[in-house]
């Protein structure tokens, strides 16, 4: 599917129906949209196989990683600095050349 994908996306730009870029142009709404879009139609899946017991788990994970995608998107900057420090041991570093 993804093949296909690319291959319309490159009919359409040879053939002058969209520009070459378009995909450039857009790329952050499309990162949020795909996103927003892949976490909700989990969501309902899940809703619509289990009417009669959805699991409460599947509904408080989309709500909260929903919730920490925002907050993420709205407040980079104080996030990378903490990954920074957790993730590439950054704080070690500190310590350990000083």
């Amino acid at each position: 599917m993804f093949a296909v994908s690319i291959g319309l996306w490159l009919a359409a730009g040879h053939g002058g129906i969209m520009p070459r870029d378009w995909l450039w142009q857009h790329r952050w709404s499309g990162l949020a949209g795909a996103f927003v879009l892949s976490l909700l139609s989990f969501a309902a899946h899940h809703l619509l196989a289990y009417p009669d017991n959805p699991s409460p788990g599947v509904v408080l994970y989309v709500a909260l990683f929903t919730w920490f995608v925002c907050d993420y998107l709205a407040l980079e900057r104080s996030h990378l600095y903490t990954y920074d420090l957790v993730a590439e041991r950054l704080g070690f570093k500190l310590v350990w050349v000083a």
